[in-house]
């Protein structure tokens, strides 16, 4: 077996022993005891390395896992598919789904592209599916403009929550809400002074 290859090993000499074990070298560098049977039988390639090797590049997808928008697109799948997940009664449990294209990561980062640590996803319709039409990244301001619970205001055409009118009209969001509790008009909560 002296000067044989198997693989990645090349046999230098033989070593002895009850199993009879060569000396081999590994083209890693590695020197090694190896069995002859697993010479034969082609159990051992190399040292080690190649399984290695392997293993690393079976579980390499996109080497993005600690990224901003891989936990984005973790937490997402969370939200709809775990029953377990704190927040799937707001998602799954109200039936949004993530889109078929999206279950892989790849997909996801293609049709979203990069994006800051600011910023997560949003859903531009809340009552709709995680779509590439439906989703964009958006800092966590203006995901607060866009929220199921907020209090929309249609005036002059305009319709606004009442967080954004507060702030064109230099008014504070509380005033405003006084305001409507107090039973007035639209109209005259918005355009009248601060209080």
């Amino acid at each position: 077996m002296k000067g044989r290859r198997f693989g990645r090993l090349l046999v230098r000499e033989y070593h002895g022993g009850k199993a009879s074990y060569w000396q081999a070298i590994c083209d890693c560098g590695t020197e090694k005891l190896i069995a002859s049977i697993s010479l034969r039988n082609g159990d051992s390639k190399s040292c080690g390395c190649l399984n290695r090797e392997l293993i690393k590049k079976r579980n390499f997808k996109h080497g993005r896992t600690h990224s901003w928008e891989y936990k984005s697109w973790e937490s997402m799948k969370s939200r709809c598919m775990n029953i377990n997940s704190p927040d799937y009664k707001n998602y799954g449990g109200r039936g949004i789904k993530v889109c078929d294209r999206w279950l892989t990561f790849e997909n996801f980062l293609k049709d979203m592209g990069k994006r800051s640590k600011e910023e997560t996803i949003e859903r531009h319709d809340n009552n709709k599916d995680y779509t590439p039409s439906n989703c964009r990244w958006a800092t966590r301001k203006e995901q607060n403009n866009n929220k199921r619970n907020n209090v929309i205001l249609k005036h002059k055409d305009i319709s606004l929550n009442v967080a954004q009118w507060a702030k064109k009209l230099g008014i504070s969001k509380n005033a405003i809400y006084k305001r409507l509790r107090r039973g007035w008009a639209i109209k005259r909560a918005l355009e009248e002074g601060a209080i």
